[in-house]
């Protein structure tokens, strides 16, 4: 059972690697905590894998440090206000980008696989600026 001050867990991918993943649910950092998803299942190695249904998940287990719609104005944020510094996004990923456009445009392919067709908007109720 999870301790209520930490939630642990692993990502097991096919590929027979595991990822700890180890978050305080003290936290209230939200743009920090979508960082920390980005850079769990974006990352180059498993984002090939089935990281939409594993990450959508974990965002509607009640223990996950953002929910689902939190998630959603996040990533809608960094793909229209490209929010994501290059480096930052690098770090996140290990990827190579040479412009904001092609962070941008790597968050796209994390949208469409996670909502489709689903219009990219943000809600004017939360504020993400800092992301």
């Amino acid at each position: 059972m999870a301790d209520a001050a930490v939630l642990s867990k692993e990502i097991r991918m096919d590929i027979g690697m595991t990822i700890p993943c180890v978050r305080s649910l003290a936290t209230t950092d939200k743009p920090n905590e979508f960082k920390e998803d980005i850079a769990n299942y974006w990352h180059f190695e498993i984002k090939a894998r089935d990281t939409g249904t594993m990450l959508l998940n974990d965002l509607r287990n009640p223990l996950h440090p953002i929910n689902e719609e939190e998630f959603i104005q996040f990533l809608a944020d960094a793909i229209l206000n490209k929010s994501f510094s290059i480096t930052e996004y690098e770090q996140l990923t290990s990827l190579d980008f040479e412009n904001e456009a092609e962070v941008a445009d790597d968050l796209r392919d994390l949208w469409q696989m996670m909502y489709g067709d689903r219009p990219i908007e943000t809600s004017p109720t939360i504020n993400n600026s800092a992301v």
